[in-house]
């Protein structure tokens, strides 16, 4: 019977080595006569971490949605998609034409060919155009808009598919820019007058970018829905139709009862504002749906397209 005693004495030793273990930060177990050990340090540093990854913000960066294989594909996961990079020749283009318009800012004269007209009236005008233009871009902002189809011109590489656009996301739209860059105009108008060196220049980049903007809506964009079939409900509402006609209806109401001009020598302003989107469009091109691969809120602005179409694209605009 003694050696059954001393058995128990050393289970009990043994039991208490196990009951003492976790003081130290350490559990230890008997399975088929091994001893195994978990840290519960190391537990708590593993669920710690699993927290952190959890917290982290879901979606790509836009480091990881521009990153390409050798053969020039993104891949993530398992779905691949084509590089949206610009060619490096249109990269050049658009510096050179960019560098030239900010050079001439420097040499621009504004000569004070002031109209005769009837201030009071003319601010009254510019007022009313003020508030309209805010609340339809308000309007524009506060709705939930359909969904952007963006489909593109046969021989894209890029993933069509459906671009969420709400809130300050409208703000994407270079008919947004056109628009709000008008009702700066209209500030600087009021508060400067039309003949300060400020409202010159933003009359000469608003007034031909809103000229633009009905120009291709109207004969590019539009005809290019219908003949894709696709839906032109989101630029057929009135706050779409606004933007896209009341434009050029307040700048002619503009030339005519202010006398305001746009001067040829000033002729570069404009373009440096078209170009300041193009990057814009560039940077933002892997951001606005990263798990669909770079997407162009314009098809014309399609860089995977043959450089030859890219270039008349991009040069044509």
């Amino acid at each position: 019977m003694a050696p059954k005693t001393r058995s128990r004495t050393r289970s009990k030793s043994k039991g208490r080595s196990v009951s003492q273990s976790p003081k130290r930060g350490r559990s230890t177990s008997v399975k088929g006569g091994k001893k195994t050990s978990k840290s519960k340090a190391g537990k708590t540093n593993a669920t710690a971490g699993m927290g952190k990854a959890t917290k982290k913000k879901q979606g790509l960066s836009r480091k990881q949605a521009w990153s390409t294989g050798k053969d020039g594909k993104i891949t993530r996961g398992e779905v691949e998609f084509a590089d949206g990079r610009p060619p490096l020749p249109l990269v050049g283009i658009l510096v050179v034409v960019f560098g030239v318009c900010f050079w001439n800012i420097d040499h621009l004269a504004f000569p004070l060919d002031a109209g005769v007209y009837d201030t009071t009236a003319v601010d009254a005008m510019r007022a009313l155009f003020l508030i309209f233009i805010v609340v339809v871009e308000g309007l524009e902002i506060a709705k939930n808009p359909i969904p952007s189809d963006v489909i593109y011109l046969a021989g894209s590489k890029l993933v069509t598919t459906q671009v969420d656009m709400s809130g300050f996301r409208q703000l994407g739209w270079f008919t947004h820019w056109s628009w709000c860059l008008l009702g700066f105009y209209f500030s600087s108008a009021i508060a400067l007058g039309q003949h300060a060196p400020l409202s010159i220049i933003l009359w000469e980049i608003a007034m031909p970018n809103a000229f633009l903007v009905t120009i291709v809506v109207t004969f590019v964009i539009w005809p290019g829905m219908l003949r894709k079939k696709q839906t032109s409900e989101s630029i057929r509402t009135p706050c779409a139709l606004a933007m896209h006609n009341a434009n050029i209806a307040m700048c002619g109401m503009e030339m005519v009862f202010a006398s305001t001009n746009a001067h040829l020598s000033h002729m570069a302003v404009a373009p440096l504002f078209g170009c300041i989107y193009v990057f814009f469009s560039w940077y933002h091109a892997p951001l606005w749906k990263p798990e669909a691969g770079p997407q162009y809120l314009y098809d014309f602005f399609d860089t995977t397209l043959p450089l030859k179409v890219v270039l008349k694209h991009y040069v044509g605009m």
